[in-house]
């Protein structure tokens, strides 16, 4: 008898879960405003750039590998296809109203200005991060070195 009324309420089930959960227009509207401030800071192009730095670095620390194969590669990768996952950590950590603040901010002269900026700032934090990587690797190789250790590949 239990199985029969299971069976029953189970298509009506099925068909619940695959509802959304939030069926307002607040969420497809806060999602909206996701899409636009990603767009608006740049962050799928920033994205974008940060796979060719990664690429850039990898052939140089590759050199046997020739340039078409890192150009296929490069091609290969969409960063907009991260996008989903972005909208999706924005919307975890921020409420519809701090979306809109962060919208209302990038897109006044001084959001602009930081937005246009933004590029060159990662571009240097990215250099300066692997020099400074580069001396906790010199730091590391010494202090093994000094131990009585071989260090084989830092």
């Amino acid at each position: 008898m239990k199985l029969i009324v299971l069976c029953r309420r189970l298509p009506v089930l099925v068909l619940l879960a695959l509802l959304p959960v939030n069926t307002s227009g607040e969420q497809s509207d806060k999602t909206a405003a996701i899409h636009r401030l990603l767009e608006v800071t740049g962050a799928i192009a920033m994205g974008s750039q940060m796979v060719d730095q990664l690429l850039t670095i990898q052939a140089q620390a590759q050199p046997g590998v020739p340039a078409e194969v890192w150009a296929d590669i490069r091609e290969e990768i969409d960063f907009s296809e991260f996008e989903p996952a972005m909208v999706h950590i924005y919307d975890k950590h921020f409420s519809a109203a701090e979306i809109e603040g962060l919208l209302a901010f990038y897109e006044s002269d001084i959001g602009r200005r930081f937005i246009e900026k933004q590029p060159a700032i990662v571009e240097d934090s990215m250099a300066a991060g692997q020099a400074w990587a580069l001396g906790i690797q010199e730091k590391l190789r010494a202090k093994l070195e000094k131990r009585g250790f071989k260090p084989t590949r830092l």
